[in-house]
């Protein structure tokens, strides 16, 4: 595997949850899903090989962490309660929640305020003067988008 470099970020977005409302309700026993999500202990689905596991792992000692191929099939996962939690950036879990609507129903979102996902550029370690000028070009732009903003230039036609 080559080593890489990481651009300045161009991006940050928070972490997310897409939970089963069911399985939280009865966890939270009446009080608010975010107590029983701070505290959850059951299965959780990662896109394997990605910074989430490592992140669910750290976040959820408890947890059992599941990890799938791709994040289709880690939502498939918790359509077909295989996973009672998927956890990600706040992009992809609104992503779903916007390709899908009627998901809402049956599924909840939550996005952890303090928790964080910086988006840069890789770029190969030998390339000192690559990595100057993207950082200078995203100095440059220092463009901030909402997460409205991103779901928008996304999924216009």
């Amino acid at each position: 595997m080559a080593d890489v470099r990481f651009s300045a970020p161009y991006i940050t977005l928070r972490h997310a949850l897409l939970y089963n409302r069911a399985v939280i309700s009865r966890i939270a026993n009446g009080g608010p899903p975010e107590d029983a999500l701070r505290k959850f202990n059951g299965n959780i689905g990662v896109i394997g090989a990605s910074a989430y596991v490592d992140f669910a792992t750290a976040d959820y000692p408890k947890a059992r962490i599941l990890q799938f191929s791709t994040w289709d099939e880690t939502i498939d996962a918790l359509k077909s309660e295989k996973v009672d939690v998927v956890y990600r950036d706040e992009f992809e879990i609104r992503s779903v929640l916007v390709r899908d609507p009627a998901i809402h129903v049956e599924f909840g979102a939550a996005v952890m305020s303090d928790r964080r996902s910086f988006l840069g550029m890789a770029i190969c370690d030998s390339c000192i003067k690559l990595e100057e000028f993207i950082n200078y070009f995203i100095a440059q732009h220092p463009r901030a988008y909402s997460l409205d903003d991103l779901l928008t230039i996304h999924y216009r036609d």
